[in-house]
C-alpha cells in the first residue's frame, strides 16, 4: 500500500467521522440536566445551611398606620428577645433629645402605653402572655376610643424612661362587634425531629397548625387567634382570655418553636400522650369566632440520618457497581448487537431496488426495534439510581459532622466513582450515536418507486 492510499483511506475515514456525528440523545440530555438542577439545589443547600444567622427582631404592634382601627380596639405588642435598638429616655425629653439611648433595658420590665395628643390613655388592662423570651403584650381598653383619631403606641420600662414611638394608627368610625365567621384550621401536627448540622432547626418539639388562607386578601389586617389550655380537670372552657394569643405566618401557627432564631412561644418537654387545645380565630376587637379543638399526640424525637462510614462505603460501592453493570449490559446486549445489525446489513445493500432487499429490511426493523427499547429501559433505570444516589448524597452531605474532613472523605469517595461512571456513560453515548447514525444510512438508501410508501411507513415506525 502506497502513501497515496493511505491518504485516500484517511480522506474517507474522515468524511465518515463527519457524516457519523455526534448528537445527544433525549435520554443524555435529561440526564444532563437532571444533574445540573441536583447540583445547583446541592449547592445552594450547602450555601443556606452553611451558618445559622439571625436576623434582628423586630417589634411588632397591631394595629398599625396601615389599619384604620375600630374604636373597640384592642393593642397587640410582641416584643423581640433583645431590646438593644430600642431609644429609652425620660418621656419629657423626647421632644427635644429624640436620640438620647439608654441600654440594659431588660424585656420583662417594660409596660405598653397608648398615648393620645401628648397624654396617656389611662383607662387601659394590660395582660402579658410569656413563654421563655417570648412575650406578647395585650393591652384592653376600658373605654372606646375617639373616632378619626391619631394614637401612638409606646413602652416604659419599670424605672420611668419611655421608649421612643414604636408605632402609629389612627380610628376609624366603626364599632366592631361582627365575630369572625369561622376558624379555619386546616390541620395540626406535633413534630420533633433532630436538627440538621449548620441548619436553624430548634430540635424542639412543636407543633405546627396550618390554616386556609384569608378570605379577606389583606395583607395588613393580622390573622389572630386566641389558644385555650386545659383547666385541672381537663376541660377547656374558653372562659375569659385565652392561654395564649399568636398570630400567622404564610398561614401557619406554630406553637412551640422550629427555628434558632424564633422565641419559643410554647413549650412540649415532659408532655406524654396527649395534649387537646381549643383554637378561635380572633380579631382586633376581641371578638372570637366558632371554637376547634386540636388533639396533638406526642411522640418521640425522629431518628436522624445516621450510617457508619463502613455502610456508607459499602452503599456508594453497590450502587456504582449497579449502575456499571447496567452500562455494561446496555452495550453488550443491546447496543452492539444493534450496530452489528445494521452494519452488516449496509454491507449487504446500498439500496432497495427488489423484495430481497425489502424482505431483509423489514427483517433488520423487527429485530432491531425490541433490542432499543430494551436499551432505553435499561438507560431509564440508570437515571432513576444516578436520581438516587444523589439524593442519597445530598442527604449524607446535610446530615454529616459539620467537620471538613469527613465531608471531605465523602468527597473523596464519590469523586472517583461519578467519574468512573461518567466514563462507562459515554461509552454507552458513543455506541448509541454510532447506532443512529447507521440507522440514519439506512434510512437514506435509494428506494425504488414501487417500495417508496411503504418504506416510508416502516421508517416511521423504526424509531
Amino acid at each position: 500500500m502506497n502513501i497515496y492510499s493511505i491518504l485516500a483511506n484517511c480522506r474517507k475515514a474522515s468524511r465518515s467521522f463527519r457524516m457519523t456525528s455526534i448528537q445527544p440523545t433525549k435520554s443524555t440530555l435529561l440526564v444532563l440536566v437532571l444533574g445540573c438542577i441536583m447540583c445547583f439545589g446541592l449547592l445552594d443547600a450547602k450555601l443556606a445551611s452553611a451558618s445559622c444567622r439571625c436576623p434582628s427582631q423586630p417589634i411588632e404592634v397591631w394595629p398599625n398606620k396601615a389599619i384604620t382601627a375600630p374604636t373597640n380596639t384592642r393593642v397587640l405588642v410582641k416584643l423581640p428577645p433583645y431590646m438593644e435598638q430600642i431609644q429609652f429616655t425620660k418621656y419629657a425629653d423626647f421632644r427635644t433629645h429624640p436620640r438620647l439611648w439608654a441600654s440594659s433595658i431588660q424585656q420583662k420590665d417594660l409596660f405598653v402605653f397608648l398615648v393620645h395628643k401628648g397624654k396617656i390613655h389611662s383607662k387601659t388592662a394590660q395582660f402579658n402572655y410569656t413563654s421563655g423570651n417570648w412575650r406578647m403584650i395585650l393591652l384592653q381598653l376600658r373605654v372606646a376610643l375617639f373616632p378619626n383619631q391619631d394614637y401612638q403606641v409606646m413602652l416604659r420600662s419599670r424605672d420611668g424612661k419611655w421608649s421612643s414611638i414604636i408605632a402609629t394608627f389612627k380610628t376609624g368610625e366603626r364599632f366592631d362587634r361582627v365575630a369572625p365567621r369561622k376558624t379555619p384550621l386546616l390541620n395540626a401536627q406535633y413534630i420533633w425531629e433532630y436538627p440538621a448540622n449548620d441548619t436553624c432547626m430548634s430540635g424542639a418539639p412543636y407543633a405546627k397548625l396550618t390554616l386556609s388562607p384569608p378570605e379577606i386578601k389583606d395583607s395588613n389586617l393580622p390573622r389572630i387567634f386566641g389558644i385555650w389550655l386545659p383547666d385541672s380537670s381537663g376541660k377547656i372552657t374558653y372562659q375569659g382570655l385565652p392561654s395564649l394569643i399568636m398570630t400567622t405566618k404564610n398561614n401557619k401557627l406554630v406553637l412551640g418553636r422550629d427555628n434558632q432564631c424564633d422565641t419559643k412561644n410554647f413549650s412540649f418537654e415532659g408532655l406524654t400522650g396527649s395534649v387537646r387545645l381549643g383554637i378561635r380565630a380572633m380579631d382586633l376587637s376581641g371578638n372570637q369566632g366558632p371554637k376547634k379543638l386540636v388533639n396533638l399526640t406526642i411522640g418521640s424525637i425522629s431518628a436522624p440520618w445516621s450510617w457508619s462510614p463502613g455502610s456508607r462505603s459499602l452503599f456508594w460501592l453497590v450502587l456504582a457497581f449497579l449502575i456499571f453493570t447496567i452500562g455494561f449490559l446496555r452495550g453488550w446486549m443491546f447496543q452492539r448487537k444493534s450496530s452489528e445489525l445494521i452494519d452488516d446489513f449496509l454491507y449487504s445493500h446500498n439500496a432497495i431496488k427488489g423484495d430481497m432487499e425489502w424482505l431483509t429490511l423489514r427483517k433488520l426493523v423487527e429485530q432491531e426495534t425490541p433490542l432499543r427499547r430494551k436499551n432505553m429501559l435499561f438507560s431509564i433505570l440508570q437515571i432513576l439510581l444516578v436520581l438516587f444516589g444523589l439524593t442519597v448524597f445530598v442527604l449524607n452531605f446535610m446530615n454529616l459532622s459539620a467537620g471538613v474532613t469527613t465531608k471531605t472523605q465523602l468527597f473523596l469517595l464519590v469523586g472517583p466513582l461519578s467519574v468512573f461512571l461518567l466514563l462507562g456513560w459515554g461509552v454507552n453515548l458513543l455506541f448509541s450515536m454510532r447506532a443512529k447514525s447507521r440507522r440514519r444510512k439506512v434510512a437514506k438508501l435509494p428506494v425504488a418507486g414501487n417500495f417508496q410508501q411503504a418504506h416510508t411507513q416502516l421508517l416511521a415506525s423504526w424509531k
